[in-house]
This record gives structure tokens, sequence and C-alpha cells, in this order.
């Protein structure tokens, strides 16, 4: 495939970033933000400006190169960039191009912070419309008008992630009369939302059979790319597994990154997931094949209500005044059918059945024992919460829920169909919202004030991690009535979402210590996923993927032509470990036993830090043959690390000393993916007696704690096994001998803890 890789990847030149008139202006207009935040955001824009391409050039040019902008769910991307854009005036950019979103309601909203940050403020920045609004002819005419030398404009086109909208500005910048000028020009193009839709849905078919093929979308942007000539192309995202996985050599691989630091009011995982907090509750009433209100809407609605009265301003004890809320109701993939929009329909019709339920008893001043019942639920919750100091009169609830929010409220349908494409979504209509949807908003949407979200979103099979992420519509900056939100999931999608949020942290932890090419350079580029998910949609990934489950036992082959080295390590390791204990059979308990060299293992307790030196440090490491073993102890020596910090010690079982199993070594060639191995299987040793096996080696102070001849304290370590095993046969390829008959080698298994849930996934460089 022909790229446009960058022929640079950071620029020394473009360090010098001006602050001038437009990004003082911006920054003077975010009276909101502390002057930590003003601090953190230029600084990152700098960061971003600094390391794309200059904004003019001397000759002729041909310069690109791709950054990745990663910022946490709802904490501010669109702010980041807008920042970016000021900037970019005050040091000669005069094209930005934002690929915003999939959706009209999307890039409205982007459209409007655009205007309202910047160019309704600023006469010098210019929001363009839609490409799509006009022809061919007059988008030349204007894009060649912002080019003009002596022209101090920036001129912003934000466009649908579509390929006819792209194709269309494509088209016109190739243009005789605006490519020879972008020649001298540094462009900027921000992808919103960068890991959805943009990237090659073809390449795991591509890797598979050999194949070239482009999606649509992800050919569009390729061909915006070719059409200038000098660009940085910033994928900013939330969620950048896709992007950090794909083949170096795709168009798309990102040469650097920057990560944006959320505000001081953010409140993402780390908060909505304390349980001391108290604010996911377990969702389990709602199933594919709902027929009837579920209790839980119904009381969820009712809340909701509860909630937006007390916090209304109309309590003086209120400790939280917000005179506007919004509700999120995200629905299941199906009731009875297999299209969202029935999904949609049907929870949008439950809600507006309750709503209209609870007004007529309301106005008829029918009985209100239900809603009396929850109230109290409710109100003591917010009680203990110290939102309120006691409780209010019931009839006094009533009164301001029917005055104040029923009366100055709207429930939406965000449905494909929901706006016309000049719309924006009617924040300012009223205060109060219910909205019902699904994938509208599930990227990139900002639902206003959202203090209670509704999720029976089934899990349909394996959850990716990055798709549950950009569910989380209820992350944002909410620390002010933190304590007033309430958010409903399944049990499941509760623990994919507690799953993927350490998953953040640590992959956020290892970005923020090395740049993308130093990582790359030591091979050790990994992301951590919890078990029950996958990273990403893999159709966007070629087979360059390699996965380790760390749960139960993991092997790790022999070694030829290192097997000489790696027996002197192991040895030596083994020495340094000092006193040792015994691993036995305990004969009072199994009497049947004949404790032979077989079954006898020496034992010990050691630092975890022994183990990563004997994986890792230079000189005294085991060497491996291939790239899937050198990436597997890469991904082994990181979960070694992330294990050390709760448990120091873990223990080493040396199988079997005195007794040298013998085993058959294989030769498996996989010249496709650079996996040649030299394969055996570890012996597993035992006694069966009536189909029992015990002392398996596999299970080793695992299970059955009481067979052993010592009290070990086992809890849950890692046990790390060397097996000296002797070959059965020998290997010989094209003539060269790799492993002799009769050979002694050291080779070794891990047991990981059965409650280990990780998976490190590494990416071929």
């Amino acid at each position: 495939m022909t790229t446009i890789k960058a022929s640079i990847v950071s620029n020394p030149e473009n360090n010098n970033c001006n602050v001038g008139d437009s990004y003082q202006a911006f920054q003077e207009r975010q009276d909101h933000l502390t002057v930590d935040e003003q601090a953190n955001l230029l600084d990152s824009s700098i960061k971003i400006l600094s390391q794309s391409v200059k904004p003019t050039f001397q000759s002729d040019s041909s310069i690109n190169n791709t950054g990745l902008i990663i910022g946490k769910i709802q904490s501010g991307k669109t702010m980041s960039f807008t920042s970016l854009i000021a900037l970019a005036r005050d040091n000669g950019y005069k094209l930005v191009i934002i690929l915003s979103g999939r959706q009209t309601l999307l890039l409205n909203q982007t459209r409007d912070r655009l205007k309202s940050d910047l160019s309704s403020k600023d006469k010098l920045i210019s929001c363009k419309k839609s490409v799509i609004d006009n022809d061919h002819d007059s988008i030349v005419k204007e894009i060649r008008r912002a080019l003009k030398p002596r022209s101090r404009k920036i001129a912003i086109y934000p466009i649908l992630k579509h390929q006819n909208h792209i194709d269309r500005l494509s088209l016109a910048l190739e243009d005789n009369s605006i490519n020879d000028k972008l020649k001298r020009l540094g462009v900027l193009i921000i992808d919103d939302e960068a890991d959805q839709a943009s990237l090659n849905t073809q390449a795991k078919r591509n890797a598979n059979f050999g194949l070239n093929n482009e999606s649509r979308i992800f050919g569009s942007i390729k061909k915006l790319r070719y059409s200038i000539p000098n660009h940085s192309f910033l994928q900013y995202t939330a969620t950048p597994q896709a992007p950090l996985l794909i083949d170096l050599e795709n168009i798309l691989s990102p040469d650097w990154h920057v990560i944006l630091k959320p505000g001081e009011k953010y409140t993402g995982g780390e908060e909505f997931f304390d349980p001391d907090r108290e604010i996911i509750e377990n969702l389990d009433d709602v199933d594919e094949n709902q027929q009837y209100i579920p209790e839980s809407l119904t009381y969820c609605i009712y809340e909701y209500l509860i909630i937006s009265a007390i916090i209304s301003g109309e309590f003086d004890k209120s400790s939280i005044i917000h005179d506007k809320t919004s509700m999120l109701i995200h629905p299941t993939w199906r009731v009875n059918e297999n299209d969202e929009n029935v999904s949609i329909n049907k929870f949008y019709d439950w809600t507006e059945s309750v709503m209209n339920g609870l007004m007529e008893d309301i106005e008829s001043g029918d009985d209100l024992a239900d809603f009396e019942d929850i109230y109290n639920e409710v109100i003591q919750n917010i009680i203990d919460k110290k939102i309120i100091d006691s409780k209010p009169k019931f009839d006094k609830i009533i009164e301001v829920m029917e005055e104040t929010i029923l009366d100055n409220y709207e429930l939406h349908k965000v449905t494909g169909g929901f706006l016309n494409p000049h719309e924006d979504f009617p924040w300012d209509e009223c205060p109060y919202h219910i909205l019902v949807g699904g994938q509208l908003l599930d990227r990139g949407f900002t639902v206003n004030d959202l203090i209670l979200t509704y999720m029976p979103r089934n899990s349909r099979g394996t959850n990716q991690a990055d798709t549950i992420e950009q569910r989380c519509r209820f992350y944002g900056y909410r620390r002010d009535y933190l304590d007033c939100c309430r958010v409903y999931v399944p049990h499941d999608l509760k623990h994919d979402f507690i799953s993927y949020n350490d998953s953040e942290n640590a992959m956020l932890e290892m970005l923020s210590k090395k740049s993308l090419s130093e990582i790359r350079r030591e091979t050790k580029f990994f992301l951590k996923i919890p078990i029950n998910l996958i990273a990403t949609n893999t159709s966007r990934l070629s087979k360059n993927i390699i996965k380790t489950h760390f749960k139960g036992l993991q092997t790790f082959n022999p070694q030829p032509p290192y097997i000489g080295h790696n027996n002197l390590i192991i040895e030596n390791f083994l020495g340094s470990l000092g006193k040792f204990n015994w691993l036995i059979p305990n004969k009072n308990e199994l009497p049947f036993i004949n404790v032979t060299d077989n079954i006898k293992h020496k034992i010990w307790k050691t630092p975890i830090d022994k183990i990563i030196e004997l994986l890792s440090k230079d000189q005294t490491q085991l060497e491996f043959n291939n790239k899937y073993e050198i990436l597997k102890k890469s991904n082994t020596v990181q979960y070694l690390y992330d294990y050390g910090k709760n448990k120091a010690d873990c223990f080493v079982v040396e199988i079997a000393p005195n007794q040298h199993r013998e085993r058959t070594i294989v030769y498996k060639e996989k010249p496709k993916h650079g996996n040649n191995n030299f394969v055996t299987t570890l012996p597993f040793g035992g006694i069966d007696k009536n189909g029992t096996i015990y002392f398996n080696d596999s299970d080793l102070l695992i299970s059955n704690v009481d067979i052993y001849s010592e009290d070990f304290n086992y809890d849950n370590e890692i046990i790390v096994q060397i097996h000296k095993i002797k070959a059965k046969n020998e290997v010989k390829i094209k003539n060269k001998v790799y492993v002799e008959e009769g050979e002694i080698i050291y080779t070794f298994a891990i047991r990981f803890p059965d409650d280990s849930d990780t998976t490190y996934i590494t990416t071929h460089y």
C-alpha cells in the first residue's frame, strides 16, 4: 500500500509558538476555567502545534505527520482543538479542516462551539458552512480567497465524516490554483472521534487474503491527505486502542501523541465507580423480550423528578442548586426486534406513558402511594448524602415538581431522523430534558446537566473496550452536583465499565512516560485489556496482534539457539535464591504414594523483582528466538510490574530437579507471522488413582493444600515453575542441528492466579 508517512516526527523549527491576539482573546472568554486549567489548555495546545507541520515553507514542500491527542471521555476535547485553532491563527496557519462526527447532530454541536468560542468573537477566524451546501466552483473560490498571501485570517471547514463530504472538499483542494499555494502552506486536519469510521475496516481481511481493499471513508480520508502536500492529521479520541494497534505502515498510524489533562471539576470512572459514593446501581429487570414497562424505568423516572425538584432552587436547605437537569435513557438493542429504533420507540412510549400517568394522577388528586414510596426511599438517600438537611413535606415536593418541572420539560427521541440538517439540539427551549436514544448517543454527543442515566443495554457477546467507554455519557464536568448523579446499568456492563477504567489508567500511565517512537523502539507497546473485553473492532487490525492471557498456566517453549545461554542464566538464577524447601506429598494423607524424584520439587518464596530481573535485565535475562515469545515476555514483565504493586513476593518451584523428564521437541514453521517456534509440552506428572490426578504440576500449591508435607501459606501468589527437560529427539532444519537428542534444556512456566482477568495486547514492530 502506498503511504505518505511523515518525513519528520516532530518539528524543531516549529517549536516556538507565539501566543497572540486570537489566543489571548479566546483565553479571556474562558473565565470559567481556573488559572491552572488555562495553563494546562495552553500547554497542551503548544505541544500539539509544535509537533505539527509548520504554517509556511520557503519553497515547495511535501511534509506530513499524524498526531494522536488523547482526552478522557467528556473531558473537553472540543475545547482543546478550539484552543488549538486560536493558537494556530496566531502562528500563521490559514486552513483547518475538522472531520466532525458521523451525524449532523454532532456536526452542528461542533460548529456551534466553534462559532461561540471563536468566529463570532474574532474577525480573523472564519467558520465556514458545510461543503455540501455549496457547489464546486464556490468552494474553490472561497478556499482560494482564504489562502491569499496577505490574509491574516484562518478558515475552518467543519465537515461530516462522510465520503461524499470529504470527497467534495478533496476535489476542491486538488484545483491547481489552490494546490500550488498549499505546497508552501501547512494545514491542520482534525479528526474528531478518530477511532470511529476513519480506520480501514478491510485491514484484517486484507491480511488474511493478501488483498488491498479500503473501506469507503478510509479511502476518502486518504484521498484528502493526498490532496494537501503539507499537513498534520490530528486524531482526537478518548479511546485510542485502534489507532495504536493498526499497522505502522498504515497512513493513519500516529507518529506522536499528546495526553490532555482534564479540568479540576471533571468526574470520570474514578468518581462514578467509587463504591463509597453509591452512584452506580445494578439493573436486572430488563431483558430483550420485555413486553411491559419495567419497574426500574418507572422508579428511575420518579427518582429523576424528585432529585430535580430538590435541587431546583425552591428549597432553601438544599446544598446543591441546579435548575437545569437531564435524564438519559439508553435502551437495550432489542425489544422483540433486531432494529435498534424499535427498542428506542418502545422505551420512548413507555417513558411518555409514565410521565403522562403521573401528571394525570397529580391533576386528578388520585392516590400517589406508589410515587410516595419511591419518594421516601430517594429522599433518604439525598439526606444521607447531606444534599438537604431534613425531609421536605411530600406535598411540597409535588407542588414544586408540578409547577417547576412537569410544565417545563421535553421528552426527546434521538434517532437518525431526529434533527433536520441545520437544526441544533433544543437545550435552551426548556430547563428539563429526558432523552431516549441509542447509537447516536454513544459518541461525541454531550448531554447537558445530566443527573440520571438509565442504561438497560444488554451485552451482545464480548464487549469492545472502546465502544463501552464511549457509552459513558454520564462522565463529564459534574463535580458540583456529583452527589445527585445516579447511573443504572446491568451487572455485567457495570463490571465491564470498572474493568475498562483500570485498563485506561494503565494505558495512560504508559503513554505519559515515553514517546511512541521510544515505546516502539523497545518493542514493548501493549494495551492492558480485561479478559472479558476485546480491545476494539478487529476488522481494522491486521494479524500482527499478540494476546497474552494472564490466567492459569502460561508456558514458554525451548529457545534454540539460546539453549546454552538460557540454561546458564536459569542455573545462576536458582543459585541466587538461597535456602529452599522440598515440595513433596504428605505420606500421612496419601499413604499409597511412592515419593519418587518425579514428584519431588524444590520451592522458594522470593521477591517478584527477581522474576522481572530474570526476564528483562541486560546481560542476565533470558533470550527468546521469535517475535511471539519476545512480545509475550514483554507482556509478562509488565504484568509482573503491576502485580508487584499489590504483592511483593511469589513462589518459585524447580520441578523434579533430580529427574530429567523426557519430552519431544517439535519445530513449527509460521513464516507469514515470523513466529517460527520450537514447541514442547511441559510434563504435568502426578499420580492417577480412581480417575483423580494428584500432585498435578499445573496446580502445585493451589489445590488440595493438605497433600503437602509442609504448609507454605499459599495466598494466591504467582508461581514460577522451572522445568529441566531432556530432548527425546534431534531437531534438524536444512542440515543444521538446533536441538540434539538427549540435550538438557531449562524452560519455565508461570501459574497466574485464577482470579486474574487481564489480557495484554501487543503489536509487532
